[in-house]
């Protein structure tokens, strides 16, 4: 389909493995978040997130508005964001 598409064979390949690496990332770090949360109480990002929600406003105030930022976010929007950016390529 993507070479179909006017993908060249190396960015069919490169496209097709971008997929397929954020999708077994997504799912390895959603298995690991929810043992954290089962073992710990919390997750990791849980509680990096509020690390840096401490941090002084003056001295990182554009990592604690992404932290914010990202506090609020479902679960699974950085794997579709990643997904969506990945297929809008174009071929060059």
């Amino acid at each position: 389909m993507l070479t179909n598409a006017n993908f060249s064979i190396k960015q069919a390949w490169l496209l097709y493995s971008n997929v397929v690496n954020l999708t077994i990332e997504f799912a390895q770090k959603r298995d690991e978040q929810a043992q954290a949360t089962e073992r710990y109480g919390t997750s990791p990002t849980e509680n990096l997130i509020a690390e840096i929600l401490s941090l002084p406003e003056a001295d990182f105030p554009l990592l604690k508005k992404a932290a914010a930022v990202q506090s609020k976010l479902p679960a699974d929007a950085h794997f579709k964001y990643g997904l969506d950016i990945i297929l809008r390529v174009e071929p060059a």
